[in-house]
């Protein structure tokens, strides 16, 4: 698991942190990480 992730969006920073920070934050990290895990789900 990565220490930190930086999501990108058109070339710029929009969300940093560990994947429970990102998570917490509610962000687009979040939706997409749901989008994907439902299919696992």
């Amino acid at each position: 698991m990565a220490d930190r992730i930086l999501f990108l969006e058109q070339g710029q920073l929009k969300e940093l942190g560990s994947h429970e920070e990102l998570l917490g934050q509610n962000g687009k990290y979040t939706g997409l990480y749901h989008l994907q895990a439902k299919r696992y789900l």
